[in-house]
């Protein structure tokens, strides 16, 4: 059979043998191009994306309506949408003293 068709399979050719035995074979680089992903850019932010951050200037102070008759949960659930530093270690005297801090400035 012809040497290409050996080639063709990967196989060496009985005459090629002969050949590279006489002669050192240099090794076979492959040269290997990276492929460069597209870069894209953020898109500008949109109108509606300005607008729906509220600056601190412009935001309402938020108001909450308590009672001090309330359980100790529920005056927590008031604390914390104040975002009030209360937990449910604090005792019901001190969320009441801190809501009332809060509310009345």
């Amino acid at each position: 059979m012809p040497a290409s068709l050996y080639r063709l399979v990967g196989k060496p050719h009985h005459a090629e043998i002969e050949q590279s035995q006489d002669t050192v074979a240099e090794p076979q680089v492959h040269e290997v191009t990276p492929v460069e992903s597209p870069v894209v850019a953020d898109p500008e932010p949109t109108v509606q994306d300005q607008t729906s951050v509220p600056s601190e200037e412009t935001s309402s102070p938020v108001t909450v309506t308590w009672d001090p008759s309330w359980t100790k949960a529920k005056l927590l659930e008031a604390a914390a949408s104040l975002g009030l530093p209360v937990t449910s270690i604090n005792t019901r005297a001190e969320i009441i003293e801190a809501l009332t801090a809060a509310t009345s400035a």
